[in-house]
């Protein structure tokens, strides 16, 4: 950080430092996980990252869990089904109902992805200063926490994370505040 410490609560300069850190963890660690060469997508990436998390998923449910419409989610399954990574399944109690899985292939895609994504973070993590690195964890939960305000928040901001949960998340957190009992 600059000496020059003004802009320091100037909500413009942390506007753009805020924009600068999330294009340099979206454009970075989506590159990361993507193969070179792969034609797997960040979305299709997402959708098998979402099927790895939860059980009896239809095309609504991933729709709904990657704030995509219906017929993106619908077409996104045809995709990965024509890659052999997920696969559609009748449910037995409900024929109407089709589940989409994940498949082992499928799953193998998503855990070299995620690994990638990790190494890079690491590597960018390792280059911090200790004192550095804390202050920004202070930092980004303080403004997680300041940017949670309403409970329709909370439940969307949780449930499209797609991250293992954490007793430590911000977002986990807070639902108390507001009484709610979303399920990891």
């Amino acid at each position: 950080m600059p000496e020059d410490t003004r802009h320091g609560r100037d909500v413009g300069y942390l506007e753009l430092l805020s924009k600068l850190f999330c294009r340099l963890l979206v454009r970075g660690v989506l590159e990361q996980a993507l193969e070179e060469g792969s034609d797997l997508t960040a979305v299709q990436l997402s959708c098998l990252n979402y099927l790895n998390r939860h059980e009896n998923v239809n095309a609504s449910n991933i729709a709904e869990g990657l704030a995509i419409s219906r017929a993106a989610a619908t077409n996104l399954v045809e995709r990965l089904v024509r890659k052999g990574l997920v696969s559609r399944q009748v449910n037995p109690e409900d024929r109407r109902q089709v589940f989409i899985r994940l498949l082992p292939q499928g799953k193998e895609v998503l855990d070299r992805a995620l690994g990638r994504q990790r190494e890079y973070f690491s590597r960018i993590v390792g280059r911090m200063k200790g004192e550095d690195l804390a202050a920004l964890r202070r930092g980004l939960y303080a403004f997680i926490q300041a940017g949670l305000t309403d409970a329709e928040l909370l439940q969307e901001i949780c449930t499209r994370c797609g991250d293992e949960h954490m007793a430590a998340c911000p977002v986990g957190l807070t639902l108390t505040d507001f009484d709610l009992d979303l399920k990891f």
